[in-house]
């Protein structure tokens, strides 16, 4: 809508005022943001086994690799047993639950049916008295 007169007017000298601080202040000048260095190129470091006390003489060196992996299999294998485990118990307790749930319901529509019955049984009693 329209200002009345003196609110424009004080609007207008806020609005001056606020230009004159705008242009005079010393504002830092607009600079690209410098991009990342790139990081450098690296060698691959070369690893050595070293056994310290149980020492594995007579064993190659790709039969301990196979007997490495076979350890990590067998753990995976472990892991993987103990998941499915967790999951059966977990979709059980699931399954009670509703089980439970869908119990109830059916007990409660039981009690609101023997309810009703009850008090027409009731009404009908009464009405045998009044005749």
């Amino acid at each position: 809508g329209r200002l009345i007169l003196p609110e424009r007017f004080r609007f207008l000298c806020c609005l001056q005022t606020l230009l004159e601080v705008l242009q005079s202040a010393q504002l830092p000048p607009v600079v690209k943001t410098a991009k990342k260095p790139k990081a450098l190129r690296q060698y691959e470091p070369s690893f050595h086994t070293v056994t310290v006390g149980r020492s594995q003489r007579g064993i190659s060196a790709e039969q301990q690799e196979e007997q490495k992996l076979l350890h990590k299999y067998k753990q995976e294998m472990k892991g993987a047993l103990r998941e499915l485990r967790r999951d059966r118990a977990f979709l059980a307790n699931v399954k009670i639950k509703e089980r439970t749930q869908s119990d109830e319901q059916r007990m409660k529509k039981v009690r609101e049916i023997l309810g009703s019955a009850a008090t027409q049984q009731g009404e009908l009693r009464s009405l045998k008295r009044k005749k």
